[in-house]
């Protein structure tokens, strides 16, 4: 992954975390934003190491069982912590529990599917994003392939179809049915994803000689763009802010902001422009190393933090809190990925 892209998920991980952690409004415009360019950010960085030019069905299993480990042991753990959480509520504290129906979709990573909110939500809410995103990496091989020979802008065109598509069927729903259509649901993130690995193409192409506009833009020019750039997304956020725009209606703009954001500073790599000046920082970049632990981490890692706070009878000022949250969530994924990293490269010298 380019630097400043690492970087750029370092910061929206931030944002995220603090969304809930706080339930500010303020973060989940941001949040939006962010789920967003994850999508992309997953498919521009596949794209750059799967090629896909001979699809069998040995590397198709290889890629899958490599994402898998990635990403199935941290969520199977969490699913048994939320587990045991909800079997002490019901035995010792007399809760009622109606998560039990969601467990199989839960493990199966398909909760993503089901348009209910206390499904898809429940144990680790944010694993929703683990079953939208294995749905990407399912069909990653066809769609990197069909994109590389249907050419950058057919693609992005039937790409734009698909969203519309959606766009138009949730425009029938509203409340929790049209945010699961347009935020939830596979296929849409697949859009999100689907753009990612089309962006890749552009900026393969531009290091490649092609695309001379892009290529050799003045500095001038990429600056004039980069502000633009940062003025629409501004826009953007206020309008929602204010309520003119709804998160779940608008989020075609999302969609062409983050692909604008994405492929201005993947191109800027290595240059000294504006936005690697605020995005490439080199605590960014590190927390977006760890960002799949962090975003993973973040519910039960707030849930353990405000019962010790409680039990403790400790009352800190929210800005204190949030910091304190944020180190101890920061320490857990460091030793988290730390621990996966050791046992991945033992299990790599042991064969």
């Amino acid at each position: 992954m380019i630097r400043s892209l690492t970087s750029l998920r370092g910061w929206l991980i931030v944002a995220v975390v603090i969304f809930h952690g706080t339930n500010n409004y303020v973060f989940a415009i941001f949040t939006s934003f962010a789920m967003s360019m994850f999508f992309m950010l997953s498919g521009f960085s596949l794209a750059g190491k799967y090629h896909f030019q001979e699809l069998d069905t040995g590397g198709y299993l290889s890629f899958l069982k490599r994402r898998l480990l990635r990403i199935y042991p941290l969520h199977i753990i969490l699913v048994l912590l939320f587990s045991l959480k909800f079997l002490y509520s019901q035995f010792f504290q007399g809760e009622d529990c109606d998560h039990w129906a969601s467990l199989l979709p839960q493990v199966l990573l398909v909760q993503s599917w089901i348009p209910i909110r206390r499904v898809y939500f429940s144990f680790n809410g944010v694993a929703w994003f683990l079953s939208s995103i294995m749905f990407c990496y399912l069909c990653f091989p066809m769609v990197v392939r069909w994109i590389r020979r249907a050419g950058i802008w057919r693609s992005l065109l039937a790409l734009g179809g698909l969203l519309a598509v959606i766009m138009a069927a949730s425009s029938f729903l509203s409340g929790p049915p049209k945010s699961w259509l347009v935020y939830i649901f596979p296929p849409m993130r697949l859009v999100d994803f689907g753009v990612g690995i089309a962006i890749r193409l552009v900026y393969d192409n531009c290091r490649q000689g092609k695309y001379a506009r892009l290529r050799d833009i003045s500095s001038a020019r990429a600056v004039l763009a980069e502000i633009g750039l940062i003025l629409a997304i501004g826009a953007f956020f206020t309008l929602q802010y204010v309520g003119v725009l709804d998160r779940f209606n608008s989020e075609p703009f999302t969609l062409s902001l983050c692909a604008l954001l994405l492929l201005a500073v993947s191109l800027a790599d290595g240059r000294r422009t504006m936005l690697q000046a605020v995005v490439n920082i080199a605590p960014a970049t590190w927390l977006g190393h760890i960002s799949y632990e962090i975003f993973m981490l973040q519910l039960v890692v707030l849930a353990v933090t405000v019962d010790l706070f409680r039990i403790c009878n400790v009352q800190v000022a929210a800005p204190l809190w949030v910091l304190l949250y944020l180190i101890i969530l920061v320490a857990v994924a460091f030793l988290w990925n730390s621990a996966q990293k050791w046992f991945l490269n033992h299990r790599k010298e042991g064969r």
